[in-house]
């Protein structure tokens, strides 16, 4: 599989669950994404190495990309923006009732493994 296509298909995703290409937190949000998968990482390393490596690329802090991908989360989905019903398959079990928002990690991975699913059934 191209990095192309699946570049492509994450920011379909983003997109359908309302994230705006606009925020910052889009863009590091594709760039943890991509990053998990071309390092075969483990989804418990987002904050001790992911998020240093994005800081690095973008030349910012790991606080400031930890905060701006929780921002671009709460974009999506308080905004009323995307394919709820598409947002609610992925992230509908996995939400607490009192904040009805996945935490970052929690986001990313959903993010992750919904992309190599839909990928695989394309093939």
């Amino acid at each position: 599989m191209e990095d192309v296509e699946r570049e492509r298909h994450l920011i379909w995703i983003l997109h359908e669950i309302g994230i705006p290409s606009h925020l910052s937190g889009f863009k590091y949000i594709l760039e943890c994404t991509l990053y998990l998968l071309k390092h075969d990482m483990c989804t418990r390393c987002i904050t001790t190495k992911v998020y240093p490596a994005v800081a690095i690329k973008y030349h910012t802090r790991k606080e400031c990309v930890e905060k701006n991908i929780r921002d671009a989360i709460d974009v999506g989905f308080t905004s009323g923006r995307g394919n709820i019903e598409y947002r609610d398959g992925l992230f509908g079990s996995s939400l607490k009732y009192e904040t009805a928002k996945p935490t970052n990690t929690e986001f990313i991975t959903t993010v992750v493994f919904q992309l190599l699913l839909e990928l695989n059934i394309k093939d």
